[in-house]
């Protein structure tokens, strides 16, 4: 993500000098606008989002963009058309991501951000349509009542744009009013790179993990220290009723390793009150001759900080905020336990807190709709 980012903040300094009144300004403010151009049609996605496909990214890049787009007409030169014609589509696409307190959902290698940063940046912004699935930068937005869910359904981002990419395949985070419930592990710009690799694998994501194992590959850059993660496929689909809205989605991860695909479903009420979910370890339709055996999985749900966990039954835990309602969590999982995680997208320290993790064993010749290979979980608010 380093170098995407300099050379916009190259781009954009050099046309800030150019327009300062230093000798050679034109030559500079052209280089400068040039290379704008270039890393606009090189990172910037048709539907507005960053090729990294990292939200936090993807705002970094917008303010850069719209500094120099405010400040090229103050001194009588036109906005590049490639950056004045993307702007709009940035700037919805920075909405769709702004969860329910007013940061930005916090996948592959980005953080929350600040919320008040983010408004002032998006004030007065002009902006495109909005939108509920960003069908290049590869996610899906669920908004109702108060409450908001960002899904990861896209694969990896192009090797030049994934050194800080997470294999999250579909995770999701989900806030309701002021506070944030369920998250990723995350990252954030200014913590060391021990504690972003923290946050890459896919057990520090609040999706299903098949023998702790990762969901795409991790694999050595050419020429380059950095490891990017490839894969996984990704198929879903959405559909819309007037009682709310459902996404299904899976993904072909760890079909090469151990033979299964996971299959995920997430339907949120149109009230923004119930949120029903559905992890499924599948066989692959168009599977081996050989069967695959079992396999330990988890479905993990990483609890934001700020929220606090009580245990009411072995099946059931209340999760409550400190600002905002309380909501409840229940699942027909066999196992249910409450662990140790960290967060690392809310600043430049890692915050303890706690993750709700559901565990099972495949059994190949069971169906994938019957347990154990399928687990069903909810939230809802508590009225």
């Amino acid at each position: 993500i380093r170098a995407p980012l300099s050379r916009v903040k190259a781009g954009a300094a050099l046309v800030l000098a150019g327009l300062s009144g230093l000798p050679d300004g034109d030559r500079l403010r052209e280089l400068g606008e040039e290379t704008l151009e270039e890393a606009c049609a090189a990172q910037i996605l048709s539907d507005g989002g960053h090729a990294a496909r990292a939200p936090e990214l993807l705002f970094r890049v917008f303010c850069d963009f719209r500094t120099v787009d405010e400040a090229l007409p103050r001194q009588g030169f036109e906005t590049p058309r490639l950056i004045a014609d993307a702007l709009p589509r940035m700037a919805a696409m920075l909405r769709f991501f702004l969860m329910s307190d007013g940061g930005l959902a916090a996948f592959n290698g980005g953080g929350e951000g600040v919320p008040a940063s983010i408004a002032a940046a998006l004030a007065g912004a002009r902006s495109g349509r909005s939108f509920e699935f960003a069908t290049q930068s590869g996610y899906q937005r669920l908004a109702a009542g108060d409450a908001t869910l960002l899904m990861d359904v896209g694969s990896a981002p192009p090797a030049q744009f994934g050194e800080r990419a997470h294999a999250g395949a579909l995770a999701f985070e989900f806030s309701a009013g002021p506070a944030r419930i369920i998250v990723n592990v995350g990252s954030d710009y200014g913590l060391p790179p021990g504690w972003r690799a923290a946050g890459r694998p896919t057990n520090g994501h609040s999706t299903l993990v098949v023998d702790d194992a990762l969901s795409a590959t991790f694999q050595q850059r050419r020429g380059r220290g950095a490891v990017v993660p490839v894969g996984p496929n990704v198929v879903q689909k959405r559909t819309a009723e007037d009682e709310g809205a459902l996404i299904e989605a899976n993904h072909d991860g760890y079909r090469a390793a151990y033979g299964y695909i996971h299959r995920r479903s997430l339907y949120f009420s149109a009230d923004g009150a119930r949120l029903w979910g559905q992890d499924a370890i599948a066989l692959p339709l168009s599977g081996g001759k050989n069967t695959p055996s079992p396999a330990p999985f988890s479905v993990r749900f990483h609890i934001h900080p700020a929220v606090k966990i009580e245990r009411s039954d072995i099946h059931e835990i209340t999760l409550t905020p400190e600002r905002g309602v309380p909501w409840r969590f229940a699942t027909d999982a066999r196992r249910l336990e409450v662990e140790p995680s960290i967060h690392l997208s809310r600043g430049q320290t890692a915050q303890r807190t706690r993750q709700i993790v559901l565990y099972g064993v495949t059994e190949p010749s069971v169906p994938e709709d019957k347990p154990p290979n399928v687990v069903k979980w909810k939230f809802s608010r508590v009225r």
